[in-house]
């Protein structure tokens, strides 16, 4: 018969049976049951949990990997392909000279001389730089000043580690992230420091209207301040780039591979100079370097080598099986896991092993994600046409007068300003188009959506252009047919007819 519980043993499983009851009716993601990391506790500030000695670490190395392994920078000069690079598009009609004019002065601008206050970078590469030093550092800047836009890298923006000159009233406890903020919280000032050797020095305030700021921020109380997106992969592009060194070791010395010749351990006849049995002792000096270790000393240094073994010993040759097959698997899911931090597809990494149709939807679901960062790039520049123009209101006299003849105010050539991403182009033209002219076919697609889409150009450019060239063509008896063989088109020479008279039919049979 089985022993009955005492008392104290009947409370354990009381107890125990309550425990259980009560998990049942939580997330098993907060249970700590001791098999794994235990669930956190606190919720805090990101400024706490990312204070500025950490921020400094992990901008940092994400700089560091960017200088020296090549799929960090890879993918970080992938990404800013695709959400840095903008044309201006004024939406006013095609006559306006006010449109003109902008469209010179937005044009001469972008050159580096002008856009750059340190006449370094044109405005396209300065664009690029900006994305850059966002995905390294978490955020970045633009100042603006009478020679233009001045670059400034987001740990610039600090608390100085030499506060001697710092303007009177102003504490560390204020501006702990180099963001000064109102009663509100909102904004008002930013700390720009300026290197010098390891450390930064205060070199003056900046209000607010004067920066153009941007980051990469998934919550709204982080004092403003933005985290690199490389964090979450910093570390397994480490441990990546770290194992396949050792295993490039391992490659390296597999590869000094000595042709053994070996011996079997018999009795010989006399006079052949090999002993008649097996030597038994440990001590005995065996590759002559007066050392008494019973071993051999390999010198590959020369390359493959013979090696005249006494008789019992032996040498296997090496195989490289290095890497594995299945390491090389694990070095693929390492490198998608990175990946996912910038949302790359993989196939963009390696599209050998996807179809054409994979590629298409990669690319598809990649612009979704790529949209957002787009928008946010988008504003900066935006923010930066409007300073512009603002100025050229006042400053430019061909501009002035066209607005006034026009009846345009600033507000309204600012609105009308459109910044947008480049084109993507085309992986397989012919079928995508075909594909494209379905749609609209259809319905379900337009054609000004598809030529801003896939060329980057407006679909009221695009005629103005085409319209030119077949009037040229037309002056010049050059036939230029827009379509496809066999399909209705329109053509730039309409045909005459017998008396010399041009033909009233707008399209004809191609």
């Amino acid at each position: 018969m089985s022993k009955p519980l005492s008392k104290q043993n009947k409370t354990e499983l009381y107890h125990t049976a309550k425990n259980q009851q009560k998990r049942m009716l939580e997330y098993q993601a907060i249970q700590d049951k001791g098999r794994r990391q235990a669930p956190k506790t606190a919720t805090q500030n990101e400024n706490i949990v990312l204070p500025p000695s950490k921020r400094k670490k992990l901008v940092a190395t994400a700089r560091d990997q960017m200088r020296n392994i090549a799929l960090v920078a890879w993918m970080v000069r992938r990404h800013v392909d695709w959400v840095s690079e903008f044309f201006p598009h004024i939406t006013l009609p095609m006559e306006s000279e006010a449109k003109k004019r902008l469209e010179v002065l937005l044009k001469r601008d972008a050159k580096k001389k002008n856009f750059d206050a340190l006449r370094r970078h044109s405005r396209d590469e300065a664009m690029r730089i900006f994305e850059i030093h966002k995905v390294l550092g978490g955020d970045c800047g633009f100042l603006k000043t009478s020679e233009g836009m001045q670059g400034i890298e987001g740990d610039r923006i600090a608390w100085p580690d030499n506060a001697k000159d710092m303007p009177d009233g102003l504490t560390k406890d204020d501006a702990p992230m180099g963001i000064v903020y109102d009663s509100t919280g909102a904004y008002k000032e930013y700390i720009l420091c300026k290197r010098n050797l390891r450390k930064l020095e205060f070199e003056r305030l900046v209000p607010y209207e004067d920066m153009i700021w941007d980051g990469y921020s998934w919550r709204f109380d982080n004092g403003g301040r933005g985290v690199s997106p490389l964090s979450s992969a910093l570390n397994t592009v480490q441990d990546l780039v770290e194992s396949t060194e050792y295993a490039l070791l391992k490659v390296k010395t597999h590869a000094l591979i000595g042709l053994a010749i070996t011996r079997d351990i018999q009795s010989t006849e006399e006079g052949d100079g090999f002993p008649t049995q097996e030597v038994a002792t440990n001590d005995i000096d065996i590759d002559g370097n007066t050392q008494a270790d019973n071993s051999y000393d390999f010198d590959f240094s020369g390359g493959a080598a013979i090696l005249d073994m006494d008789p019992g010993d032996k040498v296997d040759t090496v195989e490289s099986k290095t890497p594995s097959a299945d390491t090389q698997k694990f070095w693929d899911l390492c490198i998608r896991i990175a990946l996912l931090s910038l949302d790359i597809p993989y196939s963009f990494y390696d599209g050998a092993k996807v179809n054409f149709s994979s590629r298409i939807a990669d690319r598809k679901e990649y612009l979704r994600s790529a949209r957002s960062k787009q928008k946010k790039n988008s504003a900066v520049l935006t923010e930066y046409s409007d300073w512009k123009i603002e100025d050229w209101a006042q400053s430019d006299d061909i501009l002035k007068q066209a607005m006034q003849a026009e009846g345009i105010d600033v507000m309204e050539l600012q609105e009308s300003v459109m910044w947008l991403p480049t084109a993507t182009d085309w992986l397989d033209q012919l079928k995508q188009v075909q594909g494209a002219a379905a749609a609209v076919a259809l319905g379900v697609d337009t054609i000004s959506r598809i030529a801003l889409e896939r060329t980057g150009i407006p679909i009221d450019t695009i005629i103005e252009e085409n319209s030119r060239v077949m009037k040229l063509a037309k002056d010049k008896g050059v036939p230029i047919v827009i379509g496809s063989p066999g399909s209705t088109s329109d053509t730039t020479v309409p045909p005459e007819s017998d008396d010399g008279t041009e033909q009233t039919d707008e399209t004809e049979e191609v």
